[in-house]
């Protein structure tokens, strides 16, 4: 895992699979609540607003890279005789995504952008390209 974000779960331990399997079913979820037992023991350990909150996403700063230190790979991913060449979109609509992303602060571009560089990266590779 050289470059990646390494996530282990210990409750996968199998000691504690075949606890939880034995625990009744009014410790494991009671008046609503999943993970009853759990949460009993956390809320002696850790404060409740940790843990006992909605989920929420894992996001990297696409946006704001692609404006700074990726800035230069976008660009020359979207070369516009090589977008004219692979034919998928049109150089002047991506033209004007990259001045409308860059200038006018429409940060919502960035998925459009990233996934067009994306495809013409593996293009320009001969990816996707038939023999």
């Amino acid at each position: 895992m050289h470059h990646a974000l390494e996530v282990r779960n210990p409750l996968l331990d199998y000691r504690i699979v075949e606890f939880a399997l034995g625990l009744p079913a009014s410790l494991k979820y009671k008046n609503g609540t999943s993970k009853y037992l759990l949460k009993q023991v956390l809320y002696q350990k850790v404060p409740a607003a940790l843990f006992d909150r909605p989920k929420r996403g894992f996001a990297v700063p696409l946006a704001q890279w692609l404006k700074t230190e990726l800035r230069s790979w976008l660009d020359d991913s979207l070369q516009p005789d090589c977008i004219a060449q692979a034919g998928f979109v049109a150089p002047e609509s991506v033209k004007l995504w990259q001045t409308q992303f860059y200038t006018w602060g429409r940060d919502y571009l960035y998925n459009r952008l990233w996934a067009l560089a994306i495809l013409h990266r593996f293009w320009r590779r001969g990816i996707g390209q038939t023999a």
